[in-house]
């Protein structure tokens, strides 16, 4: 709890993080790392594995850079870990199965959460190549696991040759979703590269739980016309608070300044903001903090 870990850098074949390598049945709280990580497998800029945990109002700056399972905050989340009011900027490189918060999630839950860092594959001839703005990889068993209220802005690459594009799946949001719901969630970053690509998802399989409620992609920032599901829209549109029909603004769990920004979580901000005219027609927007 209320560990801030500053610069520098650690490397390992296996389970590595600024914070921790593993957590189990852990409650971790107002953590950061702005640390570089190296790692073979299973590497996050804050944990490589988590389980059975709790972890709130953390965040990771450094770039995370290895083999598979890699994320900007956590590389593996599995069996009833809930994720929540996180963050992660930085970039992360794989070969195989990699996202801008979360590698994989697995019968996990993760609300109120987001990414902004650019995700890429170094590799050509990997199977199973699994690249998302959020997450690379989501499956949800028996209803065990679910993506809420959060969002990524960072943009996803991965270009495979030969018969590697039958197992390439990027999206701006999710690469692959194994039926997993994700609710009330969006992206604005393009993914680039062949196989199964799409602005919101790659590739989805539906049944279980599965459920696509109120997810949105810009259509124009991610030069996407198609994703596996979410709904596309202009980036004006993004930028309009009508456009997120159920969501929640009014609580709140989102914010938004119409006209000059996307949407951003209550908890990101605690200002007061100064809206001159309209943003659209050349007012501006004043308050603390930079607006996705």
């Amino acid at each position: 709890k209320n560990i801030n870990l500053v610069g520098g850098s650690l490397s390992a074949n296996d389970k590595i993080g600024g914070l921790a390598g593993l957590v189990y049945e852990a409650t971790v709280t107002n953590c950061h790392s702005s640390v570089n990580i190296t790692g073979g497998g299973t590497a996050g800029g804050l944990i490589g594995w988590s389980q059975l945990s709790t972890i709130t109002s953390c965040s990771a700056t450094g770039t995370v850079w290895g083999w598979s399972n890699l994320g900007g905050l956590i590389g593996y989340s599995w069996h009833d870990t809930l994720v929540s009011n996180c963050y992660a900027t930085g970039l992360v490189s794989a070969a195989s199965t990699a996202g801008g918060l979360i590698g994989i999630i697995e019968e996990s839950v993760v609300k109120m959460c987001y990414a902004t860092g650019n995700v890429r594959s170094y590799s050509s001839s990997i199977s199973n190549d699994r690249f998302g703005g959020f997450t690379g990889y989501v499956m949800g068993l028996n209803g065990m696991a679910l993506i809420e209220n959060s969002y990524a802005l960072g943009n996803v690459s991965c270009t495979v040759s030969g018969d590697y594009i039958y197992s390439s799946m990027m999206g701006g949001f999710v690469g692959y979703n194994y039926q997993t719901p994700v609710v009330n969630c969006y992206s604005k970053g393009s993914a680039v590269g062949n196989g199964f690509v799409g602005g919101f998802s790659g590739r989805i399989i539906t049944g279980g739980t599965y459920a696509s409620t109120g997810c949105f992609w810009d259509t124009q920032t991610s030069g996407l016309s198609s994703s596996a599901d979410g709904t596309g829209k202009t980036t004006a549109q993004m930028k309009t608070q009508s456009t997120f029909t159920g969501w929640d603004f009014s609580t709140p769990v989102w914010e938004i300044v119409s006209g000059a920004a996307y949407p951003f979580l209550s908890w990101q901000y605690s200002v007061n903001l100064t809206v001159n005219s309209n943003p659209s027609q050349g007012g501006s927007v004043t308050g603390a903090g930079q607006f996705p």
